[in-house]
């Protein structure tokens, strides 16, 4: 058949002096390759190969059951394209604070660090009510283990720690306690799914404002009475509460909300591993904190540099803002929906775009080239690079520079008149999206006459 391109393009190529054979039974294409190359009239002939979606997805038997997960119609996270970025790694320690964990599943081996048990001390953090270990599948279970199900992150450490009794119950001072502990022994992110509704005490506060200062990510449910009203300790500022979506998008009717909500995530029909090794599902909030969890130690995985703070806002900021039908699912930031729906994927894009030159406290004369770099898990097609001092705009350094690649150098002209001084930065900011925007450290630019500098030893 002929090529179903239109007219030749405005640009002079033509697309229509391809051919593409249908070949008869009994013919192959390297037959045909054969039989086609010698003819004086064809320009080529070849074998049309074929290529696969750049997405990874994971083979466990009970994968298709992650609709929360998958790259289909429903309303998921975006996990095989953040996939293709990172699934994870071993230098990463998250702490899942419940009712223990069975560690001894196959989703879960070779990749433990230890854990401790804080409802009965000195115990082994088991899991007799089962939730803990639903919960850390949800997070990360191994893919491509030929076992039950995949997790968001595949390659962290999995550190259980038993702050819930054997009925799913357990107190704000374990909780403080189990916050203490894990951050003291190498944790990175903390995932609670758990709340209560007294006040939050001192000593969870400053557990929480503590492991948060120590470089820990603190993430948490909102709960699941469908009120007005996150629970505790999702109400404490340095905390990411996460809400519940259902396969549309919507809040889950049993979502709390208000103020302190951070963000959402898929929170019904969640398909995890249960603590005999079997596949189970569940709805709740219990089941959408660990998936900000994983994507926040996913971040972590490519950049270990990062605050507790940076992380969120990465969470918030790539969040899929408005995809539901909700009214109450407005623009922007709101009581319902917090920042948007997670999406893995487009946080660690924003998370992998980094200005890398200039370096930080670097100094650049004036009338000299300023180099500028960057890096990033996708080409940008176009960007802006615009110069800063301050708060203030001080240059457009460049307006839709092409960048084919994802990274990337280029030199920028810096002339008078300029003023010297310190707390210049850059930006570099893809025209297609404003949000796909990443800006340097703060550097020096030199001004003054070139004989001035030298005299000054500048």
């Amino acid at each position: 058949r002929r090529q179903n391109a239109g007219d030749p393009a405005d640009d002079g190529v033509d697309l229509k002096k391809s051919l593409y054979l249908r070949l008869p039974p009994g013919l192959t294409p390297e037959q045909c390759v054969e039989r086609f190359k010698s003819n004086p009239l064809i320009q080529f002939v070849e074998v049309d190969p074929i290529g696969e979606a750049a997405e990874i997805v994971p083979t466990d038997p009970d994968h298709g059951s992650q609709w929360h997960l998958s790259q289909g119609p429903w309303d998921n996270i975006r996990a095989p394209s953040a996939w293709e970025i990172t699934t994870g790694s071993s230098n990463v320690i998250v702490a899942v604070l419940d009712s223990g964990c069975n560690t001894n599943l196959a989703e879960f081996s070779g990749r433990t660090a230890p854990g401790t048990n804080f409802v009965a001390p000195y115990g082994l953090p088991d899991d007799v009510y089962g939730h803990g270990t639903k919960v850390a599948g949800v997070l990360c279970a191994s893919a491509n283990n030929g076992a039950n199900i995949a997790g968001v992150d595949w390659g962290c450490r999995l550190m259980p720690v038993k702050v819930l009794d054997d009925t799913g119950y357990g107190t704000y001072f374990d909780w403080a306690q189990g916050i203490y502990w894990a951050v003291s022994n190498g944790a990175r992110v903390v995932n609670l799914s758990a709340g209560g509704s007294a006040p939050i005490t001192t000593d969870l506060s400053e557990a929480i404002a503590w492991a948060v200062s120590n470089g820990a990510v603190f993430v948490t449910v909102t709960h699941n009475q469908g009120l007005n009203g996150v629970t505790v300790p999702g109400t404490h500022p340095d905390a990411i509460a996460v809400g519940a979506t259902d396969l549309t998008g919507q809040r889950w009717t049993s979502s709390n909300y208000g103020t302190n909500i951070a963000l959402m995530a898929p929170g019904v029909d969640i398909y995890t591993v249960g603590k005999a090794g079997n596949t189970t599902n569940g709805n709740g909030t219990s089941y959408s904190a660990p998936q900000a969890a994983g994507v926040a130690s996913l971040i972590l995985s490519i950049r270990p540099e990062l605050t507790s703070r940076q992380v969120r806002d990465l969470l918030c900021e790539g969040a899929d803002d408005q995809v539901s039908a909700d009214p109450l699912d407005t623009a922007g930031y709101d009581l319902y929906y917090g920042w948007g729906r997670l999406n893995a994927y487009r946080s660690l894009w924003l998370a992998s775009f980094v200005v890398t030159n200039p370096a930080a406290g670097a100094r650049v004369r004036v009338e000299s080239e300023l180099s500028i770099a960057w890096t990033g898990a996708w080409p940008l097609g176009a960007v802006n690079v615009d110069l800063w001092k301050g708060t203030n705009l001080v240059r457009v350094l460049t307006n839709g520079l092409v960048a084919p690649t994802d990274n990337m150098a280029w030199d920028a002209v810096l002339r008078s008149p300029l003023p010297g001084g310190t707390d210049y930065w850059v930006t570099v900011t893809g025209t297609n999206s404003p949000a796909d925007s990443a800006a340097s450290d703060k550097f020096v630019i030199i001004g003054g006459l070139p004989w001035l500098n030298l005299l000054l030893g500048r």
